[in-house]
């Protein structure tokens, strides 16, 4: 056995015996041997520790030939939906949730809360409510864009099928033409409406975003709204419909359209808070056997395309009309015409015919030859029309005109027309004033402020006061006409 050198003895081999020594740990290039009895023994100690404390708290655990943990070393549970292993290696349950409240969020059951199936439950409580989209219908939910250069009409078709209300958020809707059904509900954000150009310069226009126009498409050539003979009982509001008459080179196209009826029908349709205008033809137009139409604080502007259409803001067919606080002007030809009786034109203004051409508007009128009785015409101002203010043809009996307001017509031709033109017997006038011309307006005016045929005559009961200014001759052309003489 190899031992180290011991100092005062080993005397002339203590080389011999540091070499020996050295030798036993090392290899001749003086690194060190792996002695194997190291290995050995290490294995023996690591066996001891995998051993003792394998399995145990704090020791090495097991594994099974998956690699996995031994499920023992895991505690004493099997997870599955009511508990988990927590991080701590702590087993907890699961806990069930509580009712649902109203601020809370929890259990929900079928049966009392909701009906029907999981996959297509139904809320019970519900039963016998309004669904609100059975109500009200935006034509947007069908694809209506409303950029004012896409074709909406589908959509628009697709949306008024639903029934209810027809909504139209602001924009502009491009159509080729619509056509209404029995119960249509047409509303939209707000119709904006004629504003005067004059000054003082304050008197804004309504912007777009707070409009919602139904515009007619380039070349469509068609009435905007149709609403056929038998289709009754619908609403249109709060939207302006622009009948793009510059883009209309044929037809004549309507913006409100109800075409004549063979038979008498309750029509019963409501045009309220509208702007309609540059309609090629009329602005509205009801047809004969149309009874129970109103149109009221609506706007029918600039409608009429040429000499040929000579179209007009409002024409009445139709019986039982109600035109109440409207404003109608600018029209081609005559602002309101009716043909029929028992019609009512109140607090209305008319205005502004058209001078250019070769018609000469008028004001309203009641049309030559038709019959027409018992309409009344009250409360209105009639001005600056090209012809007559207020025409009343031949076979036009009965008909009353109280309270309004007759100044500066006769606009195309002094002198050439008058404020009331009677071509009939049998009417009545009441309360009525023929003004001077407004300053701003030309200088023309009326021959006279009442004209009355040859060998007829009209009830003038009450008062009608006639300003000098208003008309260039007299007050009226033949006073032994008038029944009841007060002008």
């Amino acid at each position: 056995m190899s031992r180290l050198p011991i100092p005062g003895a080993d005397h002339g081999v203590w080389g011999s015996l540091l070499n020996d020594f050295l030798l036993t740990e090392h290899n001749m290039d003086g690194t060190l041997k792996l002695r194997g009895d190291v290995t050995v023994l290490k294995n023996r100690v690591d066996n001891a520790v995998l051993v003792g404390t394998k399995d145990q708290p704090n020791g090495v655990p097991s594994l099974d030939n998956a690699g996995r943990l031994a499920t023992e070393q895991l505690g004493t549970g099997t997870a599955d939906q009511t508990k988990y292993l927590r991080g701590d290696q702590t087993w907890v349950q699961i806990p069930l949730p509580t009712n649902a409240t109203p601020t809370e969020a929890g259990l929900i059951q079928l049966t009392g809360d909701l009906g029907g199936t999981a996959a297509v439950p139904t809320v019970p409580g519900l039963t016998g409510k309004v669904d609100k989209q059975s109500l009200m219908h935006n034509v947007k939910d069908y694809g209506a864009v409303g950029n004012g250069s896409t074709d909406d009409t589908a959509a628009i078709t697709a949306a008024l099928a639903a029934g209810g209300i027809t909504y139209f958020p602001p924009g502009t809707y491009m159509h080729t033409g619509l056509t209404l059904a029995s119960g249509a509900h047409l509303r939209g954000a707000g119709s904006g409406g004629y504003v005067k150009n004059y000054a003082p310069a304050f008197q804004p226009t309504v912007p777009q975003a707070m409009r919602s126009t139904l515009k007619l498409i380039d070349n469509a050539n068609a009435h905007c709204l149709t609403i056929p003979a038998g289709v009754a009982h619908g609403v249109i509001e709060q939207l302006e419909i622009d009948g793009n008459k510059a883009n209309q080179p044929a037809g004549g196209g309507c913006g409100i359209y109800l075409p004549n009826a063979t038979n008498p029908e309750e029509a019963q349709w409501k045009f309220n808070k509208i702007y309609v205008h540059d309609a090629r033809l009329h602005g509205l137009y009801i047809g004969t056997n149309r009874q129970g139409c109103s149109t009221a604080q609506a706007v029918y502007f600039a409608c009429g395309a040429s000499d040929a259409s000579a179209g007009s803001g409002i024409i009445i067919a139709g019986t039982d009309t109600t035109v109440d606080t409207c404003l109608v002007g600018v029209s081609w030809g005559d602002s309101i015409k009716i043909l029929s009786s028992v019609n009512r034109i109140v607090n209305t203004e008319v205005f502004s015919n058209v001078t250019s051409g070769t018609t000469t508007g008028v004001g309203i009128a009641i049309a030559d030859g038709f019959s027409c009785t018992r309409n009344i015409i009250t409360g209105c101002t009639i001005d600056r029309c090209a012809g007559h203010g207020i025409y009343v043809g031949t076979t036009a009996t009965s008909n009353t005109f109280a309270a309004n307001i007759f100044h500066s017509n006769s606009q195309k031709v002094n002198g050439s027309a008058f404020h009331l033109n009677m071509k009939e017997s049998g009417n009545i006038i009441t309360g009525n004033q023929f003004c001077k011309n407004d300053a701003s307006a030309s200088a023309n005016k009326p021959n006279y402020a009442i004209n009355v045929a040859s060998g007829k005559t009209l009830y003038g009961k009450n008062l009608n006061v006639a300003d000098p200014a208003s008309y260039n001759t007299a007050a009226i052309n033949d006073a032994t006409l008038l029944v009841a003489p007060n002008l």
